[in-house]
């Protein structure tokens, strides 16, 4: 597995080792942005909701970064892979020859920053990555928050990754229901819990050199989503309270 450290990663690894998968190593990416990345999302962050908006978020940003730091150690991936390791970037050249001198079939991602064709061609099946939307109409980020504004179904896909952003080849679908009581966040947990089980259960048919049928993505059906702001998320939390 190739992730950030997370509940998202642990939730999908503690799915793959409860199916008998194994995980021969995690690699930990414990950077943050670069500062030409940062100062981009910043403005864009600032256009979209003021200055107020951009500060919260800049710390925010820096806070997690931090607690990240604490977690890659306290947060015990050892119970998944005897052999962890910590970069810094995972598109460095570094880490490429780290992921080369593993020789993985196949990698999965957690959370993950995107990921660089250099990288992405090491593997020798590819790399996979469980979305937590419904490709191809909802590629990008905040999916569950924009899917839940626009009244669409929910639900998880597992896609082999390529160069593009949530663009690759389809494996595995499946949709869930907005339960009574929901929240943003319990709906994220029920895709983390999805996502895992769908996940393991594409990897064991890789291993188990069952065939997978590929789905090439419709074009035309495609959209990139970008972050909410604040008042979009306030008012996608008050519509499902009003549910």
């Amino acid at each position: 597995m190739v992730t950030r450290p997370s509940r998202r990663a642990l939730t999908i690894l503690d799915s793959l080792v409860g199916r008998g998968v194994r995980v021969d190593a995690v690699v930990l990416d414990r950077g943050g942005l670069r500062p030409p990345d940062m100062v981009r999302r910043t403005r864009g962050v600032w256009r979209r909701g003021g200055p107020a908006d951009a500060y919260r978020r800049m710390r925010r940003r820096v806070t997690r970064a931090m607690s990240r730091r604490q977690r890659a150690h306290g947060q015990r991936y050892t119970d998944y892979a005897s052999v962890v390791h910590t970069v810094s970037d995972i598109n460095s050249e570094e880490s490429r020859r780290l992921l080369e001198s593993l020789s993985p079939d196949v990698v999965v991602l957690g959370s993950s920053r995107i990921l660089k064709p250099p990288v992405i061609e090491i593997p020798t099946w590819g790399v996979l990555n469980a979305h937590p939307g419904l490709l191809p109409a909802y590629r990008g980020v905040d999916v569950i928050h924009w899917a839940l504004r626009n009244g669409d179904p929910l639900g998880v896909t597992v896609h082999r990754v390529d160069a593009g952003i949530d663009t690759g080849p389809i494996l595995a679908r499946r949709t869930y229901e907005i339960e009574p009581g929901d929240t943003v966040g319990s709906i994220k947990r029920r895709a983390f819990a999805l996502a895992g089980d769908m996940m393991a259960d594409v990897v064991r048919r890789i291993a188990a050199d069952e065939p997978l049928e590929e789905m090439t993505q419709d074009r035309s059906a495609s959209r990139l989503y970008g972050r909410m702001t604040p008042l979009q998320r306030r008012e996608v939390e008050e519509g499902l309270r009003a549910r």
